[in-house]
Formats: C-alpha cells, sequence, structure tokens
C-alpha cells in the first residue's frame, strides 16, 4: 500500500508515512469497494459455504465394505486403517 499524499510505500500496520509523516486514514470498505460489490462477494460467499456443505454431506463408497458413506467417515476409516 502506498501513500496518498507522497506515494511512498507504506510499512505494513504503519499509522504514519515514514517518507512524510502524513497520517494514514483506515480502510472504509464500503467507500473503497462499493455496496453493489460487497453484496455481490456476500452472494458468492453463500454460495461457496452451501457447496461445501454439500460436498461434506456427499457419500462415497468405502472401499473396504462398498457402503455409501461421507467424505468424512471415509478419511476417519481410511486413517485408521493407516495406523494399525
Amino acid at each position: 500500500m502506498n501513500c496518498e499524499n507522497c506515494n511512498s510505500e507504506l510499512k505494513e500496520n504503519s499509522k504514519f508515512c515514514s517518507e512524510c509523516g502524513e497520517k494514514e486514514k483506515p480502510l472504509k470498505i464500503k467507500e473503497d469497494i462499493g455496496e453493489q460489490n460487497i453484496a455481490e462477494l456476500e452472494k458468492l460467499v453463500a454460495i461457496l459455504e452451501s457447496k461445501k456443505k454439500e460436498e461434506k454431506e456427499k457419500k462415497y463408497p468405502c472401499p473396504h465394505c462398498n457402503k455409501e458413506i461421507t467424505i468424512q467417515a471415509l478419511k476417519s476409516k481410511l486413517n485408521n486403517g493407516k495406523s494399525k
């Protein structure tokens, strides 16, 4: 990120520019990104969370018994087999 006053590179988490001494303004997300973009990002996050939940609940055939189980159960079963 650069200083708005002199365009010098700012150190991470700095409150003042080390070159010109200008006080850095905190990021105002709604103003800088825009309300519409925030709404679109929130929709994308909701879609990703839904897909993640679907994937977690999706069933796969167990390689040992061919019974349909979730990916979490399958991972657990495979990990238990490795520790033996």
